[in-house]
């Protein structure tokens, strides 16, 4: 998953780049030119964004492990935020419903095997490392403290969005593989994860039990996660558009203009 992940973050990187070097190109840059600083903040804070990045999915993976290990989960706390982080706050909770809409199939599957390999309840899922939100605070804690300029960091964002939709179906096929192999839930479909998430009673009309999960047989195996390659997604609509749909309409230059 680290590498998988690691990879994601590269073709962000690479990508914009490229769109830094595009712009200076055409505009002819120069030292003291908006676009060519920002392009040299880029280059100068991606190797420390890189190690930020892997440092991020360690912490996170560690400290689940660490909460499994006292078989207690805490939810995060909530904290105030400053005014200047509210953009970034926008954008990373628009990155996380794209991926989300896209993905929920993906997502849900992936954290119900988790819950099943850890002996932990359903209402656990929410918390497993790959989630939709930790996917995207990866980024965001990776380029806390890099004071990189806000339209910078939004152009690293889309990109990695772009990166993130790309190649998330790769990444949960490798996590569920194993787990498939090994018994883990392998009868369960992402069709039947999202069709009972949506047939889920609303407050006041009963849930279901809430009983763990079993591991089934690894001879039980029905279908393998090439799954992941194939679940139909449907069409979103032009106001469930995402953050990159949104910047790619209008052009990149737009993001330097004073």
């Amino acid at each position: 998953s680290r590498t998988r992940l690691c990879d994601i973050l590269s073709k962000s990187l690479v990508a914009s780049d490229k769109t830094l070097n595009d712009i200076c190109q055409q505009d002819q840059s120069t030292l003291g030119n908006t676009a060519f600083e920002y392009y040299k903040l880029f280059r100068t804070a991606s190797p420390s964004l890189d190690i930020n990045f892997k440092y991020a999915i360690d912490a996170c993976f560690s400290e689940y492990k660490k909460q499994l290990s006292s078989k207690t989960i805490e939810d995060v706390k909530l904290q105030l935020i400053e005014m200047n982080e509210m953009e970034v706050v926008v954008i990373t909770e628009l990155i996380a419903e794209s991926i989300s809409r896209k993905f929920a199939g993906h997502i849900a599957i992936t954290s119900k095997r988790f819950c099943a390999l850890l002996g932990l309840q359903d209402a656990e899922a929410a918390k497993t490392p790959l989630t939709e939100k930790h996917l995207i605070q990866f980024l965001r804690t990776a380029l806390q403290g890099l004071e990189l300029p806000d339209k910078l960091c939004a152009l690293i964002y889309r990109n990695y969005e772009v990166a993130l939709i790309e190649s998330l179906p790769d990444l949960f096929a490798a996590v569920n593989e194993p787990m498939i192999a090994a018994g883990i839930l392998p009868q369960v479909k992402i069709q039947d994860v999202i069709a009972k998430s949506q047939s889920k009673p609303g407050p006041g009309q009963g849930r279901e039990g809430d009983a763990r999960n079993t591991v089934e047989k690894p001879t039980q195996v029905k279908h393998s996660a090439s799954e992941f390659h194939h679940v139909e997604v449907e069409h979103r609509s032009a106001s469930q558009a995402s953050t990159a749909d949104l910047a790619s309409s209008s052009s990149d230059h737009a993001l330097f203009d004073e």
